[in-house]
């Protein structure tokens, strides 16, 4: 599963639908089937496996992506705080 916001990156999400694209899909010869199936970016996406899990079914219930994970990975919790992402430079 993904979100909407991960879904545009590839390109062949469509906007106005919130799905992917099949005009897009079928002019490159991607088969719907292979894509994740796209879900808001808070809902259930599943549970953990009791049995991988400290014997715990604990849903799953959002998808943090991109920039906003990038914030809560290097500890940005307060106001203010503030992160930078820099491409790499090549000479």
């Amino acid at each position: 599963m993904t979100d909407p916001s991960t879904a545009s990156r590839t390109m062949l999400f469509n906007f106005h639908t919130n799905q992917w694209d099949d005009e897009i899909l079928g002019i490159i010869g991607i088969p719907r089937s292979i894509l994740p199936k796209i879900m808001d970016s808070v809902g259930i996406y599943g549970y953990t496996s009791p049995t991988e899990f400290f014997d715990a079914k604990i849903p799953i219930s959002g998808s943090v992506v991109d920039q906003a994970a990038a914030l809560f990975g290097q500890v940005c919790f307060q106001k203010g705080s503030i992160k930078l992402l820099m491409a790499p430079v090549v000479l």
